[in-house]
């Protein structure tokens, strides 16, 4: 006890002696074509800004196209901060930006000091020789993009004509998507940090993840990074508790110099008895608090860094069976059903913490695990992490590359090289990571989209890929995080191929972009969805913000919000087979959220009815950056569209899904349990006409239900349903268990038998 309490004393004080002095730099003034705009309250973004001065809603209507011309500005920030004469004598001072997009000159005091061509990395420059007693200043010019983005000749890097924001290491989806529009005005992240600190050994950052785990140990990989240590002996401790706050303190050996690549050096410790992370709907996502010390021959203590853990194992299985090949996440080994969505920008530019927050949470109420960060945004930050250590959801990564080919030159290879390492090495130590991934629908678009027709050299685009996905990418996942598995593409085959639906995941847009009735995700259930949906407008009270009436196409300050060229012709398609017409305003907003919601639940329920065929449903989208007409379930103002909540049920963990499609004479009704836990269920149901008179019922006691699996718990000839009207009737089920809370659970589904226009009981 007496020992313990002597080394809680002496971390204490080197936690205290390892603190760097910091300044914060936010104060100062934004320049644009002449116009002096002042920056205040981590406000930095010019868009924001102008909006701001103007008196504006930016997205309102058309306003949109009124800040157009800030593609082609140059910026200049202009931030002044005070130096005292002591921080001077430090021996290192450095200047550091979390984020600068994209083009940067820096300069400090009327010295160029550097400049920058990469929005995924962070910076750090040594000032300390630019740096004066006083008043200081410091200018941060941004080129504008919009320009090299013209001049681009796509045969000079091989690249697709259509696709010349490639060579651009910056967002792809500032370049305009089909649910986003073009915003490529840079930016930097505030506060800028400038650190003093004395010339002293280090620990820099410390990372920790799962090689293995039993019931009674877990083994854990310890990488740190270190600075400015001298030719001798040092000694790492490490100390961990979880939320019970009980400390373990283990030695951990000697810190050998001559291992050292990159300033890393790995450790390997075994924790006792572990409590393991598990995402949501699988048990508690516990995590660990731990502490790293850097002690020297004399058993001083010089440094410390604090991180935190969850232990876990989670591994890809694309194991081959009878039917191909399958793609299936296995956490703490078992089988998980991964019910998620795909995560993009929060913002037109950087994320905002705040909205990654209240993501995350919607998240987890949506009875989510799963989230794949797509490939055209950003690499997403700590707090989106930390939140999703939190709750228990599971993160899909993609590197930032989408929908493109992209060169591989030397220097632009460097780049790529420089951001991989700087965000594999800080993302490794979350437990929530699932997947590395190189790339959005670059090999699907190499495959099934004639992107060889377009480039120039067909072997070099190959050549080039295989060195940016196959070799770079993997290489430094490896590395620097060798416990997560990567897949050079997401998806391995297009919607349009056989094998996409027998091996890998699957990206299928039949029922969007090829304009199929939602039946026929029946018919297309792959081995993993991991992108699939159908747009429908934002939440009611976000339209009446954003949009004008009335609510047509007609109209430019509702119609400007639809980026899809063909996104009103597809939505009218799917109204207009379930009703007669639909009228502007709200009925629109309504039917179109209706059919939304309906493909959203027929989609689910196959893949749920195919488990464990199908491990895993990720919608197309979660959220989005700007109020579109779009596939999310989340708009911008982070309120819930329709489709949230019928999302919402169907990924509860015991579901009934009624199927009417695979056979025109049977109707199917499913139980799907994609818990780790058996259930008996009571089921009831009836198939009720207009006066909700019971022309057909059933009743099922003491169902078994097995963990992970669906079961087909009745079929129903509609020959032994006697005679019904179809237009007339509707089937309800429900059914009740005890979760392994002992809590009584009830769920329910329901489906009429023809289209709402077809009804003659006149319920829409």
């Amino acid at each position: 006890m007496k020992k313990t309490f002597l080394f809680i004393i002496l971390s204490l004080l080197c936690w205290n002696f390892s603190l760097a002095q910091t300044i914060k730099i936010n104060n100062g003034i934004l320049v644009c074509n002449g116009e002096v705009f002042k920056i205040y309250d981590n406000k930095t973004n010019i868009y924001d800004l102008l909006a701001e001065k103007r008196h504006e809603n930016m997205f309102f209507a058309s306003n949109e196209k009124n800040y157009s011309f800030l593609d082609t500005c140059h910026l200049t920030y202009v931030l002044t901060f005070e130096v005292d004469k002591h921080l001077l004598k430090k021996d290192i001072i450095r200047l550091k930006f979390d984020y600068i997009d994209t083009y940067a000159k820096i300069i400090l005091n009327g010295k160029e000091i550097a400049q920058t061509k990469n929005a995924f990395r962070s910076y750090e420059f040594d000032v300390k020789k630019f740096l004066k007693k006083g008043t200081n200043e410091l200018i941060v010019e941004i080129e504008p993009i919009y320009q090299k983005w013209q001049a681009v000749n796509s045969d000079d890097f091989n690249i697709l004509h259509s696709e010349k924001r490639a060579v651009f290491r910056k967002a792809a989806f500032q370049f305009g998507w089909d649910w986003a529009p073009r915003q490529l005005a840079g930016e930097i992240s505030f506060p800028i940090c400038l650190t003093f600190e004395d010339e002293k050994e280090y620990l820099r950052f410390a990372s920790v993840q799962t090689e293995a785990i039993s019931e009674e140990v877990a083994n854990m990989l310890l990488t740190v990074k270190t600075e400015f240590l001298k030719n001798e002996k040092y000694n790492l401790k490490l100390s961990y508790s979880t939320s019970d706050n009980k400390i373990t303190t283990l030695d951990l050996g000697e810190l050998r110099l001559e291992n050292l690549k990159d300033n890393l050096s790995l450790f390997r410790f075994n924790v006792e008895n572990p409590q393991l992370w598990f995402p949501n709907g699988y048990g508690d996502p516990t995590l660990y608090e731990a502490t790293i010390y850097l002690y020297n021959k004399k058993s001083i203590c010089l440094d410390s860094v604090k991180t935190r853990f969850g232990i876990r194992t989670i591994e890809l299985s694309q194991e081959k069976d009878k039917y191909g090949s399958e793609f299936c996440f296995i956490v703490n080994g078992k089988k998980i059903f991964a019910k998620g969505s795909n995560l993009v920008p929060t913002a037109m530019h950087k994320e905002r913490y705040e909205g990654f927050a209240k993501h995350i949470d919607l998240v987890k109420d949506c009875n989510m695990n799963m989230l794949r960060v797509w490939g055209g945004g950003y690499y997403v930050d700590e707090q989106m992490y930390n939140a999703c250590d939190e709750k228990g959801i599971l993160i899909w990564q993609d590197f930032p590359f989408a929908c493109a080919l992209y060169p591989a030159s030397e220097e632009y290879l460097a780049e790529v090289e420089a951001e991989a390492k700087e965000n594999v090495l800080r993302i490794s130590s979350h437990p929530s990571l699932a997947l590395w991934c190189g790339n959005n629908e670059i090999w699907e678009g190499w495959g099934n989209w004639s992107w060889d027709k377009e480039v120039k050299d067909t072997a070099l685009a190959v050549e080039n890929y295989n060195k940016l996905f196959k070799q770079l990418l993997p290489n430094i996942v490896n590395e620097y995080c060798p416990t997560t598995d990567y897949t050079h593409s997401s998806p391995l085959n297009g919607w349009g191929r056989k094998e996409s639906l027998t091996e890998g995941d699957c990206h299928y847009w039949g029922v969007w972009w090829g304009d199929s009735v939602f039946e026929t995700y029946t018919r297309k259930v792959p081995r993993f969805m991991s992108e699939y949906g159908f747009q429908s407008t934002p939440n009611i009270k976000t339209v009446n913000k954003y949009f004008t009436l009335p609510y047509s196409k007609e109209n430019e300050g509702f119609a400007i919000h639809q980026k899809h060229n063909r996104g009103f012709e597809l939505i009218d398609n799917r109204i207009l087979e379930r009703f007669d017409k639909y009228n502007t305003d709200e009925d629109y907003i309504n039917k179109a959220s209706y059919v939304a919601s309906e493909a959203f639940s027929i989609g689910i329920e196959s893949h749920l009815r195919a488990l464990p065929y199908c491990m895993g449903s990720l919608t197309w989208q979660l959220n989005e950056p700007y109020p579109a007409i779009g596939w999310s379930c989340i708009d911008v103002d982070y309120l819930k569209k329709d489709v949230y909540h019928t999302i919402q049920k169907s990924f509860a963990p015991v579901v009934i899904s009624i199927d009417k499609f695979s056979n025109q004479d049977t109707i199917f009704i499913y139980v799907i349990n994609t818990s780790w836990n058996d259930f008996n269920m009571d089921l009831s149901g009836k198939i009720t006409d207009c006066d909700n008179t019971a022309i057909y019922s059933f009743e099922i006691e003491s169902q078994i239900l097995p963990q992970m699996q669906s079961v087909c718990v009745l079929e129903i000839a509609k020959k032994d349903i006697g005679y019904y009207d179809e237009s007339t009737t509707k089937l309800e089920v429900f059914g009740s268990y005890k979760d392994e809370n002992d809590n009584l659970i009830t769920i329910d589904n329901s489906s009429y038998f023809v289209y709402p226009k077809y009804l003659k009981c006149n319920k829409e």
